[in-house]
């Protein structure tokens, strides 16, 4: 696993979030963190757009943890987990 991809998604969770990026362990669900549907929808924009991927809408739902994003962009690069 790129454990680059895995710090790139934690700094822009951080960002989006305005948190800590310590406070993201890679099983830190963003549910967890008082995401709402209009949040998550933002923040998918800003996946796409930092790292150059579409996330189809039925793939969306697997984006709920910091590790489980990565691995996502990571299949949407087409780079090996």
């Amino acid at each position: 696993m790129s454990e680059a991809t895995e710090d790139s998604v934690r700094q822009l969770l951080a960002s989006f979030l305005k948190i800590e990026p310590a406070r993201l362990l890679p099983e830190t669900r963003l549910d967890e963190l008082g995401l709402d549907s209009l949040a998550a929808v933002e923040l998918l924009f800003e996946i796409e757009e930092r790292f150059d991927v579409r996330v189809p809408s039925e793939r969306a739902a697997e984006f709920r943890a910091v590790r489980a994003i990565a691995e996502g962009v990571r299949a949407l690069q087409g780079v090996g987990a």
